[in-house]
């Protein structure tokens, strides 16, 4: 019998895309909860003779999913790394302290990157590699914030493989989403929760020199949306219908408090409302409103950043 909660999940960005990382006890110590690795095989049947019955079925490129969440939790001194692990796997590059998305296929030398990402379940690992994924970041308001990433990559065979010994697990405290700030177009919002999708489309690589069938995989496509519950405001403080049927862009900003002087600022510079249909929280009106995090004018791949501003 395996006891599901003895289970540490494990993380390596690859030196060489599309060859799985050994993965050692430095690379399982971002906390994680509620993961699954998962093949994701396509079965191709085959028909028998004389009857209903089917003959074996043939197992197509294997294809495998990593899915978690861990906390938003950042020190207010450094870069978490839980930032610098996976979000160039999700095509946000960093910038200083800052990242941003980049049209980028992961290739030697590039900033967008591919990851190998095991599962260590009680002696038994799944594991996944060439993987790049997308994520979505949930801003409870009073609640600690989370982070849902989704993996894709080729799927390894699965073996026994104890938990690496000595795991010193970070412990970060995660950010709580309260005392800061959510404007749109300079006119503050009170909501109840958000949640920035940065949608990206992953696709594989096919390849027929693979044994797996597929070299690696990579975002083809990205759309950044981003939902929010505000409070419903008069036409005088802010026309959110005009804005909707004008397709108006304004700056979408998030500005999160961390430890001292720290913020965790997400800002959207080009948001467009592409969705307010009329709701209610409890007796009190809310627009359930739906951004489009455009193209910032002419320069490309800064649809949205996400800032990590140390304390002074």
């Amino acid at each position: 019998m395996l006891l599901r909660k003895l289970s540490t999940l494990g993380a390596k960005i690859e030196s060489t895309v599309g060859t799985a990382e050994t993965l050692a006890a430095g690379d399982c110590t971002v906390n994680a909860y509620n993961f699954l690795i998962q093949p994701e095989f396509e079965f191709e049947e085959r028909q028998g003779q004389g009857g209903f019955g089917r003959l074996a079925s043939i197992a197509g490129a294997r294809r495998g999913r990593a899915t978690f969440s861990i906390d938003l939790a950042y020190d207010g001194s450094s870069v978490p790394a839980w930032a610098d692990l996976f979000l160039p796997a999700c095509g946000f590059v960093k910038s200083t302290s800052t990242f941003y998305p980049k049209t980028q296929v992961p290739a030697s030398g590039s900033d967008v990157k591919t990851l190998t990402i095991g599962g260590f379940f009680n002696g038994v690992r799944r594991q996944i590699y060439g993987a790049v994924g997308t994520a979505r970041i949930l801003l409870p308001t009073g609640r600690m914030g989370r982070i849902e990433f989704d993996f894709q990559g080729i799927y390894s065979d699965e073996a026994d493989v104890a938990i690496p010994s000595s795991i010193n697990y970070v412990n970060t405290l995660p950010l709580r989403v309260a005392g800061g700030a959510t404007t749109w177009n300079s006119v503050n919002l009170c909501l109840e929760s958000a949640t920035i999708d940065l949608g990206n489309v992953v696709t594989a690589r096919e390849c027929s020199t693979s044994v797996a069938g597929i070299d690696n995989f990579v975002i083809t496509d990205r759309n950044i949306r981003i939902t929010g519950n505000p409070e419903s405001k008069l036409i005088a403080t802010q026309d959110r219908y005009a804005q909707f049927r004008d397709s108006t862009e304004a700056t979408l900003s998030f500005t999160i408090d961390g430890p001292s002087t720290s913020t965790l600022v997400i800002s959207a510079p080009k948001a467009q409302i592409v969705a307010k249909p009329m709701a209610e929280r409890n007796g009190i009106m809310i627009d359930q409103i739906e951004w489009q995090a455009n193209k910032n004018v002419d320069t490309a791949d800064q649809e949205l950043s996400i800032a990590f501003n140390h304390a002074a």
